[in-house]
């Protein structure tokens, strides 16, 4: 795929789902007494809602999510910090906070992690060379996903 011109769908809907429904904890869809399909057509519906919004606030600070270099590497590393927040840390310094203030405080904080090492990472390799280290978040991404996740976290029972 090298020299085509690449088409991106934003899929910082990942990041948006994992981080979002773990700082929340489902909430409050988990106190729906809704049945399949529809308590899966709302919280897909809620996703989005979620991503445009997040997609918004980010156009502000200058993260177009729908280029093709920015938002892979934005949400690869939004998606770092968030899994980090929960495996890691195991919502540290937040888990005493209730829903939905738990939820938004632990959002708010890791966008602004995220934006901040978005940041860091464009001055040490500049823009042109960006889409080069999307590949080493990844690379931390899964080092989490294999090493810390198994056993840390039960998000199934959400």
């Amino acid at each position: 795929m090298w020299g085509l011109q690449p088409f991106y769908i934003p899929w910082y809907w990942y990041p948006c789902l994992t981080v979002f429904g773990s700082f929340f904890e489902r909430w409050p869809l988990n106190k729906l007494e809704l049945g399949m399909p529809r308590l899966g057509l709302l919280h897909t519906g809620i996703i989005l809602l979620l991503t445009l919004i997040t997609e918004l606030f980010l156009k502000q600070l200058g993260l177009d999510l729908f280029t093709t270099t920015t938002g892979p590497t934005f949400a690869a590393i939004w998606t770092t910090v968030g899994l980090g927040f929960v495996w890691q840390f195991n919502m540290w310094p937040f888990t005493e906070l209730s829903q939905p203030t738990k939820g938004i405080v632990a959002s708010v904080a890791s966008l602004m992690i995220s934006v901040l090492l978005y940041l860091l990472t464009v001055y040490l390799v500049g823009q042109e060379n960006i889409i080069q280290r999307l590949y080493w978040w990844f690379n931390i991404l899964w080092v989490q996903v294999f090493l810390m996740a198994p056993g840390l976290y039960d998000g199934i029972s959400l």
